[in-house]
């Protein structure tokens, strides 16, 4: 029994050792040694996004975040890390400086940028990786999912460049009377930012363009009108997919776009392994000896998808205007699909400085929560809007910026607040913003009223100089009732021309109204007006009416509904009753019935009208109950038919009218962007020049260039009762010829147009032409020839050839000189 009990014990024994050593190991095998810490440049001391991090001269690590913080974690003791970045020399740190567990890493930037010097010996070994990115461009693009949607914390500041510049520190108890004004700038901006605004948005998607995002809070330094975050919203781009990648109007070739190997030189910089996966670092730029607006930087792609895991990316070239540094971090959600989980963004103003010492910097950072993939989205969801601006109150906007901020505002954003919300205040901003406001919406907000732009003042030969005043009334006064009206001189015929309108709201969201309006005003011969031709303050086809000498006298009340049943679709339906007599010597007589139009024999019409525009992923914002629409690439359609109905309140001509319009610009990757426009008309039977379509002719003495016209072409020439006009612009940009200081984007053009009248037996003071053969020019325009910053000027000249050129050769020409502005 003893020697049992003997045993026993030594088993218990035994087996308590073997227990114990097996515990201890596992204790010592799943020990997790950490460290944490935040990465920044030596000398500007911003922070460094994606720098590859190993532990112990390993492969197994990580990449810092794009404000620079890391967290390694290991399960051995960490001796050594090592950190590495492109472009700067790599560091290493030993354990005996580890012991805190929290480090500060300062990187030294090296002087010497990446050359294409490395020969390869075979196929570069950086293509297969790129190529199996390309290859699942659509499985990983955000863009390309079933659906989406987030909520984002956007954060912009403005300051200046200088900020980084620590040789103009200065001790704070020398007087200012001894600071420069570089000095003075550099003080007030590290403790100030000249601008700064956040906002929260809730986004929601279904491919294949659904896309709805609400600002649901908005805080601006100096406004109380969340217009300003229209910039903070657009500017952060959440795919890095596209054959083209853009931010604001500017547009750079993809690095994994199809076709890249050929223009972008890539160069594997290292390999990372993170858990089962690996993370390639490529670093990529424009091949010497290229000319395309390409990036450079460095692309991050896990094998788990060969998808992006992070971008840096900025212009290969300086640019004037605008230049742009961009940082995209992507996570593996929910493991389904990679998205992006922040975004940041530098813009460099070059051409704005400060007291000309410092150019304005603009830094933005995106932080994308709450991702959900798939989700289960009605098409009711989604409105005409594609960005709603009408936040809630300025006391739940607070709290919802707080429950959204990663990081509570420093002591700086705090004052930036505090001192540009006084100073806004003193000034009167809120204002006086209303500057790119205005030119949105052509109105100028005061109080209850928003006065219309383009009634102040214009100019054309016929009216000369015409001043007036316009106005309607906005949602401070009703929310879905407005009216208004203008009052204008013509100083040239000596005429009062005054109008009045009723627009009444039946549902915003689907831009559902009703329009009555009364005016008497002057209108182009030959150019009745199209319900769908809204041109804005900036649409260089204006120009050719200064040159306009041939006007009639036009009174109208007319009761239009519209709407959107989506975002793509408009529709129209129109009733009016009009009244036309000619603003100069004409007569005309239709001796078939007799039928008169002269200065004592007016034409009256009963005309009813329908119409549908179809936009391709048009862009609309939604403010204060405007909808701003931007400019398209994308095909845009109009159809509008008019029928005029005799023997209704006096009216006297009967004729059905269809008028069409088509416009569409593509913009090729590396040979600039081709623009076209086609306008055609068909009207059923003979009338009087006002009913006819005047050819868009732009032969003027001043040599001004306006797009859409015939630059060869005379006033008053051309008329017919069915036409077609092709309008054909390709801008090479910057791709045949770039230099430093002389950078011309050439542009071909080629316009035609097509008339015909019909045949009828018809009287008249004035002979006009239909071009029945085809009228033809061509032309060549070189922008960009003098860059002044915010707007260029050009030169170019165009040649008329065919059955209706002159027999003159120098007549045939037309020399012109345009202005163009960066956002054309």
């Amino acid at each position: 029994m003893g020697k049992i009990l003997k045993l026993l014990i030594r088993t218990k024994k035994s087996t308590l050792i073997f227990s114990f050593l097996i515990l201890t190991n596992l204790v010592c095998f799943g020990q997790d040694y950490s460290i944490s810490g935040k990465i920044f440049d030596s000398n500007s001391k911003e922070p460094l996004a994606f720098v590859n991090i190993a532990a112990n001269d390993g492969k197994q690590g990580v990449t810092s975040s794009i404000e620079g913080y890391f967290k390694l974690n290991s399960n051995v003791p960490i001796d050594s890390i090592r950190f590495s970045y492109v472009g700067y020399f790599p560091k290493t740190i030993y354990k005996d400086d580890l012991k805190s567990g929290k480090i500060e890493v300062a990187l030294q930037k090296q002087s010497l940028e990446l050359q294409e010097v490395v020969i390869l010996p075979g196929e570069n070994p950086a293509h297969r990786i790129i190529q199996k990115t390309i290859d699942n461009r659509n499985i990983n693009n955000p863009l390309k999912n079933s659906s989406f949607s987030y909520t984002s914390y956007n954060k912009m500041i403005f300051t200046s460049d200088i900020v980084g510049d620590t040789t103009l520190a200065v001790p704070k108890d020398l007087p200012d009377s001894l600071k420069t004004p570089k000095q003075q700038l550099y003080e007030f901006l590290n403790e100030k930012h000249l601008f700064m605004m956040e906002n929260v948005n809730q986004r929601i998607f279904k491919a294949p363009s659904n896309n709805y995002e609400k600002v649901i809070a908005s805080k601006v330094s100096g406004f109380k009108d969340p217009f300003f975050t229209i910039i903070n919203t657009q500017i952060q781009g959440i795919s890095f997919y596209n054959e083209l990648f853009v931010i604001l109007d500017k547009k750079y070739v993809n690095p994994i776009s199809r076709g890249s190997t050929s223009k972008y030189f890539f160069l594997m910089q290292d390999t990372l392994y993170q858990n089962l996966d690996t993370v390639f670092v490529i670093s990529f730029r424009p091949r010497i000896n290229t000319n395309f607006d390409g990036l450079e930087g460095l692309l991050y792609i896990n094998t788990n998808g060969y998808a992006l895991q992070n971008v840096t990316a900025k212009p290969h070239r300086d640019e004037k205007g605008i230049s742009v540094n961009i940082q995209h971090q992507y996570e593996l959600i929910d493991n389904k699909k990679w998205f992006p989980v922040q975004l940041n963004t530098e813009l460099y103003f070059s051409n704005v400085s400060l007291n000309n010492v410092g150019q304005i910097v603009a830094k933005g950072w995106s932080y994308i929560t709450d991702i959900e993939i798939d989700p289960e989205l009605k098409r009711r969801d989604f409105g005409n809007a594609e960005l709603d601006l009408d936040v809630v109150s300025e006391r739940e906007s607070g709290k919802i910026l707080e429950k959204y901020r990663v990081q509570p505002l420093t002591k700086q954003e705090e004052e930036t607040y505090v001192l540009i919300d006084s100073l806004s205040k003193e000034a009167n901003l809120e204002k006086h913003m209303g500057t790119a406001k205005t030119l949105m919406t052509g109105f100028i907000p005061i109080s209850i009223f928003n006065l219309q732009l383009d009634k102040f003042y214009r100019y054309n030969h016929y009216e000369q100089s015409r001043l007036g005043i316009g106005f309607m009334t906005n949602r401070k006064l009703l929310k879905n009732i407005s009216f208004g009206g203008y009052i204008a001189y013509s100083f040239g015929n000596k005429y009062l021309n005054y109008g009045g309108t009723l627009e009444t709201y039946f549902n915003r969201k689907k831009s559902f109204k009703g329009e009555l309006i009364y005016k008497f005003d002057v209108l182009e011969d030959g150019n009745l007006p199209l319900h769908f031709d809204n041109s804005s303050l900036l649409d260089f086809s204006l120009y050719r009416h200064l040159y306009i000498n041939r006007f009639n006298h036009h009174r109208q009340i007319s009761y239009t509904v519209s709407g959107k049943p989506n975002k793509r679709l408009t529709l129209l339906g129109s009733i009016s009753h009009q009244e036309i007599f000619p603003g100069y010597d004409y007569n005309y007589t239709n001796l078939e019935n007799n039928q008169i139009f002269s200065k004592n024999h007016i034409a009256t019409l009963a005309e009813a009208t329908i119409g549908v525009r179809y936009a391709y992923n048009e862009q609309i914002f939604a403010n204060d109950g405007f909808m701003f629409v931007t400019n398209s690439d994308y095909p845009v359609f109009t159809l509008q038919i008019t029928h005029a109905f005799p023997n209704i309140l006096g009216s006297d001509y009967e004729f059905n009218k269809i008028d069409a319009t088509f416009s569409y610009a593509y913009r090729w990757k590396y040979v600039g962007k081709t623009s076209l426009f086609l306008k055609a008309g068909y009207i059923d039977r003979a009338l009087p020049q006002w009913g006819t379509y005047a050819f868009a002719s732009n032969l003027n003495k001043e040599y001004i260039f306006a797009s859409q016209s015939f630059s060869t072409m005379p006033f008053n020439k051309y008329y017919a009762s069915q036409h077609v006009n092709l309008f054909f612009t390709h801008n090479f940009g910057k791709s045949l010829i770039r230099k430093k200081y002389f950078k011309p984007e050439p542009s071909i053009h080629q316009n035609i147009g097509f008339g015909w009248n019909h045949k009828a037996n018809f009287s008249s003071n004035i002979s006009t032409t239909a071009p029945e053969k085809g009228y033809f020019e061509t032309g060549i325009m070189i922008n960009n020839i003098i860059d002044l910053g915010m707007y260029s000027i050009g030169a170019g000249a165009f040649y008329c050839y065919g059955d209706y050129a002159s027999s003159e050769i120098l007549s045939n020409f037309a020399f012109k000189w345009g202005i163009s502005f960066p956002i054309n």
